[in-house]
């Protein structure tokens, strides 16, 4: 389970009030997982120890734009916009996914995801097997 610490800014206090219900993973600033909800480990296929310590952007088919999003939050920047990209959970096929990725507590990355479902609510899926 997360550790909410004592304060948080007004900024971040709506930012996890917003997410608290989402699923969400909280990396460092080059992708490595350090928590998770247990939803958003659900995502991947684990649980949420059996993410902790992974590199997050090896499950994404679109590496590239993984990493660009995490270098445009090590530049200083607060959020990345949206990502809409493929990723792979463990031992299953590609999914579409919505990314949202901001700096969270200290310099951790907290992405947030939705699922791009393939009856209109988003592109249909390019891999439905």
């Amino acid at each position: 389970m997360s550790r909410r610490p004592a304060y948080l800014p007004p900024d971040a206090v709506t930012a996890s009030e917003e997410t608290a219900a989402g699923p969400w993973v909280d990396t460092d600033p080059y992708g490595r997982v350090i928590d998770a909800s247990p939803e958003g480990a659900r995502l991947f296929n684990l649980t949420v120890r059996g993410l902790t310590g992974r590199n997050l952007s090896l499950f994404f088919i679109t590496r590239q734009v993984i990493a660009d999003g995490l270098l445009v939050l090590r530049r200083g920047h607060r959020e990345c916009p949206l990502l809409e990209t493929e990723y792979r959970p463990m031992e299953r096929r590609r999914r579409r996914l919505r990314v949202k990725m901001g700096i969270s507590d200290g310099d951790a990355v907290r992405w947030t995801f939705s699922e791009v479902l393939g009856d209109g609510s988003g592109p249909p899926l390019l891999n439905p097997s």
